[in-house]
Protein backbone atom coordinates (compact mmCIF):
# COMPACT_ATOMS: atom_id res chain seq x y z
CA UNK A 1 0.00 0.00 0.00
CA UNK A 2 1.41 3.86 -0.62
CA UNK A 3 2.18 6.19 1.62
CA UNK A 4 -1.01 7.87 0.52
CA UNK A 5 -1.48 10.14 4.43
CA UNK A 6 2.19 11.53 5.26
CA UNK A 7 1.13 13.43 8.53
CA UNK A 8 -1.30 12.99 11.12
CA UNK A 9 0.80 13.90 13.79
CA UNK A 10 3.15 16.28 13.19
CA UNK A 11 6.37 16.05 14.94
CA UNK A 12 6.62 17.82 18.59
CA UNK A 13 2.99 16.91 18.87
CA UNK A 14 3.53 13.79 21.27
CA UNK A 15 5.71 14.07 24.57
CA UNK A 16 6.08 12.79 27.51
CA UNK A 17 3.11 13.59 29.36
CA UNK A 18 0.59 12.15 26.56
CA UNK A 19 -1.58 9.79 28.09
CA UNK A 20 -4.20 9.41 24.73
CA UNK A 21 -4.30 10.39 21.39
CA UNK A 22 -7.87 10.89 19.44
CA UNK A 23 -7.11 10.69 15.12
CA UNK A 24 -8.78 9.94 12.32
CA UNK A 25 -7.65 10.29 8.49
CA UNK A 26 -9.42 10.40 4.85
CA UNK A 27 -7.69 9.86 1.98
CA UNK A 28 -10.08 10.22 -1.40
CA UNK A 29 -8.86 10.58 -4.48
CA UNK A 30 -11.87 10.07 -8.02
CA UNK A 31 -10.70 10.64 -11.47
CA UNK A 32 -12.75 12.78 -13.40
CA UNK A 33 -15.68 11.03 -15.15
CA UNK A 34 -15.21 13.79 -18.06
CA UNK A 35 -11.21 14.34 -18.30
CA UNK A 36 -9.50 17.54 -19.09
CA UNK A 37 -7.39 17.76 -21.58
CA UNK A 38 -3.91 18.56 -19.99
CA UNK A 39 -2.86 20.34 -23.48
CA UNK A 40 -5.36 22.58 -22.86
CA UNK A 41 -4.25 23.45 -19.06
CA UNK A 42 -2.88 27.49 -19.10
CA UNK A 43 -2.15 30.07 -16.31
CA UNK A 44 -4.74 32.23 -15.33
CA UNK A 45 -5.51 34.98 -12.43
CA UNK A 46 -6.90 33.42 -9.57
CA UNK A 47 -8.45 36.17 -7.24
CA UNK A 48 -7.75 35.32 -3.23
CA UNK A 49 -9.82 36.75 -0.98
CA UNK A 50 -7.63 39.59 0.28
CA UNK A 51 -7.97 41.38 -3.29
CA UNK A 52 -4.81 39.97 -4.68
CA UNK A 53 -4.42 38.01 -7.66
CA UNK A 54 -2.05 35.15 -8.32
CA UNK A 55 -1.78 32.89 -11.51
CA UNK A 56 -1.85 29.24 -11.18
CA UNK A 57 -2.55 26.62 -13.86
CA UNK A 58 -5.83 26.18 -14.71
CA UNK A 59 -7.82 22.74 -15.62
CA UNK A 60 -10.01 23.75 -19.08
CA UNK A 61 -13.20 21.95 -20.49
CA UNK A 62 -15.95 22.53 -23.02
CA UNK A 63 -17.68 19.62 -22.36
CA UNK A 64 -20.86 19.32 -20.48
CA UNK A 65 -20.96 18.50 -16.84
CA UNK A 66 -22.77 16.65 -14.58
CA UNK A 67 -23.05 16.30 -10.79
CA UNK A 68 -22.52 12.55 -9.14
CA UNK A 69 -22.22 10.86 -6.02
CA UNK A 70 -20.57 7.31 -5.59
CA UNK A 71 -20.68 5.67 -2.44
CA UNK A 72 -21.67 8.95 -0.86
CA UNK A 73 -18.93 10.99 -1.64
CA UNK A 74 -19.11 13.92 -4.01
CA UNK A 75 -17.75 17.12 -4.78
CA UNK A 76 -19.74 19.88 -5.60
CA UNK A 77 -18.45 23.15 -7.72
CA UNK A 78 -20.09 26.38 -7.42
CA UNK A 79 -18.80 29.11 -9.56
CA UNK A 80 -18.98 32.53 -8.35
CA UNK A 81 -20.45 35.31 -10.31
CA UNK A 82 -18.48 37.91 -9.26
CA UNK A 83 -14.70 37.74 -8.37
CA UNK A 84 -15.63 38.66 -4.80
CA UNK A 85 -18.82 36.66 -4.27
CA UNK A 86 -17.20 34.06 -2.00
CA UNK A 87 -18.53 35.04 1.40
CA UNK A 88 -22.45 35.45 0.47
CA UNK A 89 -22.07 31.96 -1.36
CA UNK A 90 -21.35 30.58 1.92
CA UNK A 91 -23.61 33.25 4.07
CA UNK A 92 -26.32 31.37 1.77
CA UNK A 93 -25.04 28.08 2.26
CA UNK A 94 -25.08 28.23 6.02
CA UNK A 95 -28.42 30.02 6.16
CA UNK A 96 -31.26 28.99 3.47
CA UNK A 97 -32.15 25.74 4.16
CA UNK A 98 -32.59 23.47 0.89
CA UNK A 99 -30.13 26.38 -1.10
CA UNK A 100 -27.56 23.25 -2.16
CA UNK A 101 -30.54 21.09 -2.89
CA UNK A 102 -32.36 23.90 -4.84
CA UNK A 103 -29.06 24.68 -6.64
CA UNK A 104 -27.57 21.65 -7.93
CA UNK A 105 -28.53 20.52 -11.39
CA UNK A 106 -30.26 17.41 -12.11
CA UNK A 107 -28.82 16.73 -15.48
CA UNK A 108 -25.27 17.72 -17.72
CA UNK A 109 -24.66 21.28 -18.31
CA UNK A 110 -23.30 22.68 -20.75
CA UNK A 111 -20.78 25.01 -19.61
CA UNK A 112 -19.16 26.94 -21.84
CA UNK A 113 -15.35 27.84 -21.26
CA UNK A 114 -15.31 26.29 -17.76
CA UNK A 115 -11.53 26.47 -15.77
CA UNK A 116 -11.21 25.50 -12.64
CA UNK A 117 -7.69 25.54 -11.00
CA UNK A 118 -5.97 22.66 -10.07
CA UNK A 119 -6.30 21.61 -6.73
CA UNK A 120 -5.14 19.70 -3.43
CA UNK A 121 -7.07 20.16 -0.17
CA UNK A 122 -5.66 19.33 3.40
CA UNK A 123 -7.28 20.17 6.73
CA UNK A 124 -6.82 19.61 9.97
CA UNK A 125 -7.52 20.87 13.16
CA UNK A 126 -6.96 20.27 17.34
CA UNK A 127 -10.05 18.92 18.74
CA UNK A 128 -9.03 19.48 22.47
CA UNK A 129 -10.71 22.35 22.64
CA UNK A 130 -14.16 21.08 21.00
CA UNK A 131 -13.99 18.25 23.25
CA UNK A 132 -13.40 20.50 26.61
CA UNK A 133 -16.42 21.81 25.26
CA UNK A 134 -18.61 19.01 25.19
CA UNK A 135 -17.29 18.24 29.06
CA UNK A 136 -14.87 15.93 28.02
CA UNK A 137 -12.12 17.37 30.12
CA UNK A 138 -10.62 13.70 31.69
CA UNK A 139 -7.75 12.66 29.37
CA UNK A 140 -6.28 16.57 29.31
CA UNK A 141 -3.45 17.86 31.20
CA UNK A 142 -4.98 19.30 34.54
CA UNK A 143 -8.16 18.20 33.03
Amino acid sequence: MKNLINEVLPPGSINCSTTLIFANALYFKRAWTEKFDASQTKEHDFHLLDGSTVKVPFMTSRKKQYVRSFNGFSMHIFLREAKDGLPALVEKLGSESGFLDRHLPKQKIAMGDFRIPKFKISFGFKASNVLKGLSLVLPFCGG
